[in-house]
């Protein structure tokens, strides 16, 4: 009976995808000023020129992996239009885990365990795992974008690699480069940070206010009519997750 009422009984979603947590939207509402400033950013990219590093802070939920790749998606499409090669990569640094996960990654992302020395799933040192990493670029004189979310959490683990990344451009020769977007929940996050990493990490700043209520219902109302059907959730149920997110942002502003 139960599988004959889920086959009969019209079902409440639409589009399961726009619930997910790493779902981005089209359009990202209130949030033109970030994604233009993060474009402006990064584009000289598009001009074969090192973008300077950037460095994206707020308080959770406040958009900011959601403006980064929105941006990486549509900076790969207008590479891709101008016949220009680029690398957009975007780590997690807290799923990853590890420090050295977190390289793993970057080495899968960027092909380098396809050919060459490899970054195996263990057994190298931080070292010469970073260092594999950015003798990669350079071969391939690959132009890397290389966003690292939650990157408080690398902080926490070891702000080596990130010390090697922000000076990494100084040891290359012409052709590869590396910049970074450095994205972190914690408003205090540079205050753990080695002072010559904080300087090249921090080259340019963005920093992500909360959403009002007023903002969170309109979001919310948006993906309900994107991942719902028609008359599935109420006003009132939208209004009610919006006051209690934004009860959350200023609990946590407290």
């Amino acid at each position: 009976s139960i599988f004959e009422h889920a086959l009969t009984t019209k079902p409440l979603i639409k589009d399961r995808r726009a619930l997910t947590i790493d779902y981005v939207p089209e359009k990202l509402p209130f949030r033109d000023k970030e994604v233009s400033e993060v474009a402006q950013a990064v584009s000289s990219i598009l001009k074969g020129r090192r973008p300077s590093n950037l460095l994206l802070y707020g308080e959770p939920g406040t958009g900011k992996t959601a403006v980064v790749t929105s941006v990486a998606e549509k900076l790969r499409k207008k590479a891709s239009e101008l016949g220009t090669q680029i690398t957009f990569l975007i780590i997690n640094a807290k799923t990853a885990n590890t420090p050295y996960k977190v390289l793993f990654e970057i080495a899968q992302k960027m092909g380098l365990n396809n050919e060459g020395k490899r970054v195996h799933f263990t057994g190298l040192s931080i070292g010469e795992a970073t260092t594999r990493i950015l003798e990669f670029i350079q071969k391939k004189k690959l132009h890397v974008i290389l966003a690292i979310d939650e990157i408080d959490s690398l902080a926490d683990k070891n702000d080596d690699i990130l010390y090697s990344f922000t000076r990494a451009n100084e040891k290359m020769s012409e052709g590869g480069f590396l910049s970074l977007i450095g994205i972190s929940n914690v408003l205090t996050f540079k205050e753990k940070l080695d002072p010559r990493v904080t300087s090249s990490l921090s080259e340019e700043e963005i920093l992500f206010n909360p959403y009002t209520i007023a903002q969170l219902q309109k979001i919310l109302a948006d993906r309900v009519k994107i991942a719902f059907h028609d008359k599935a959730i109420s006003d009132g149920a939208i209004n009610l997750c919006a006051a209690v997110a934004g009860r959350e942002h200023g609990d946590a502003r407290k």
